[in-house]
């Protein structure tokens, strides 16, 4: 299932669950604060059109403005999928010791000013070690979003 089919119908789940009973009606709110919701989305929408803008067409802006050869372009792709894979090894001991949601909206505030970041900075190594830090903050991010919805929603057999 896809991460935004997986969001609707954990929020549809919630919603279905809530309209069960009184107690648990009550029980839901008390666990989904009602500012959480309209933020988790905000901070899904900025992550869509930044990061995922950003690294489709990074090469080509490697390529057209700073004048770098297409060899070394596709460097910026790879360092941003190893920047993955390290933020997926990292997640982990970084969310045993933090809430979930707040590295929600530290990892988006951080990919918002990173991405700002790649589009007026001209030289080549910074734009490297930004997309590698981009990787590995977008990692944590999805990491903290499926342990925050499993927090707010979890399943019962």
């Amino acid at each position: 299932m896809s991460q935004r089919g997986c969001n609707f119908s954990f929020f549809g789940a919630a919603f279905l669950k809530s309209k069960k009973g009184k107690n648990q009606k009550i029980e839901a709110e008390n666990k989904i604060k009602q500012s959480h919701i309209p933020l988790f989305f905000i901070g899904k929408s900025i992550r869509k059109l930044g990061t995922s803008v950003i690294i489709a067409f990074l090469p080509f802006y490697v390529v057209d403005y700073m004048g770098l050869r297409p060899e070394i372009s596709s460097w910026n792709v790879s360092i941003f999928f190893a920047g993955l894979f390290l933020g997926n090894i990292v997640s982990s001991r970084i969310l045993d010791k933090s809430q979930p949601f707040k590295l929600i909206l530290l990892s988006t505030i951080a990919c918002a000013f990173l991405t700002l970041g790649i589009i007026f900075i001209v030289q080549p190594i910074m734009i490297l070690l930004m997309v590698g830090v981009l990787g590995i903050l977008q990692e944590l991010y999805y990491s903290s979003q499926n342990t925050w919805q499993a927090f707010i929603y979890p399943i019962h057999n």
